[in-house]
Order: structure tokens, then C-alpha cells, then sequence
């Protein structure tokens, strides 16, 4: 969780409404450290500190995101 707090996923995953308690329960271990691998070596931080910033983060507008299809897939699961 402490690492999790560290990475813009944490972020991501509260501005796609994906509860963490939720996320860490629901996700494979192997999921969610490639997904935090993904996350502290991405290059697009600027485009993702600005829409996390401005509040503008939807699961169909983060393409520039190396977790785009998992955070789509894991934000379909928790709106159902």
C-alpha cells in the first residue's frame, strides 16, 4: 500500500473511482507490481500529473498511460 501511495497508479486508480482496498484484494500480486513497474519507469508524466491535477482523468482518455488496458479493464469490473 505505502508503495502504492508513492506511484501516480494510486492516483489513477482514485480518479477512475477504483477503490484501493478493493484493487489490492481483487488483483493478482504479479498484476499489480508489473502495473507499478509500468508506472515508475513511464515517460508521460507530465500529461498524467496534468489530468490527475485538473480532475480530468477517464479510463477512455489515458492512452498515454503504459496501464491503460488494465486500468480500463479493472475500472469496466468495479463499475459493475
Amino acid at each position: 500500500v505505502k508503495q502504492l501511495d508513492h506511484l501516480r497508479l494510486g492516483k489513477m486508480l482514485t480518479a477512475l473511482g477504483i477503490d484501493r482496498d478493493s484493487y489490492l484484494s481483487s488483483e493478482r500480486v504479479v498484476d499489480i507490481h508489473q502495473q507499478m513497474e509500468r508506472c515508475s519507469t513511464c515517460a508521460n508524466t507530465e500529461k498524467c500529473d496534468k489530468q490527475l491535477d485538473e480532475g480530468t482523468v477517464d479510463a477512455g482518455t489515458i492512452d498515454y498511460c503504459n496501464n491503460e488496458a488494465s486500468l480500463q479493464k479493472i475500472a469496466r469490473r468495479h463499475r459493475i
